[in-house]
């Protein structure tokens, strides 16, 4: 996702040892400026796909499709915010439902919801 600084935020599910990292990449200077890649209690991990959302407050969405979780990061790397999936599926509840992406929405936009 090309952000407004010129730079590129990646997802990088396969050149990190075998964990997942999120990463944003000048181009220009054809290096990582910052990335994310989890907790040593906690490695981030998506085989498939993920994506990472900046956030208007400097933070970062950070979606694990095949976790079927998705957490919000500060740039120092806390967590402010985490969601996973409880729901499973198959014999042995092996199966979880992808998240291929998460935005944050405003209020009201469920008018439905507000009573309006």
């Amino acid at each position: 996702m090309p952000l407004d600084n010129g730079n590129l935020l990646i997802l990088d599910n396969l050149g990190n040892n075998r964990k997942s990292r999120i990463v944003e990449f000048n181009p220009h200077h054809t290096r990582i400026v910052w990335e994310y890649g989890g907790t040593a209690h906690q490695p981030l991990f998506s085989k498939t796909c993920g994506t990472g959302q900046p956030l208007p407050n400097g933070n970062i969405r950070i979606a694990e499709s095949d976790r079927g979780s998705a957490i919000e990061v500060t740039t120092d790397g806390d967590i402010v915010w985490e969601f996973y999936n409880p729901h499973r599926a198959g014999e042995r509840n092996e199966l979880i439902a992808t998240l291929f992406e998460i935005r944050r929405v405003g209020r009201g936009f469920f008018g439905w919801m507000d009573g309006n």
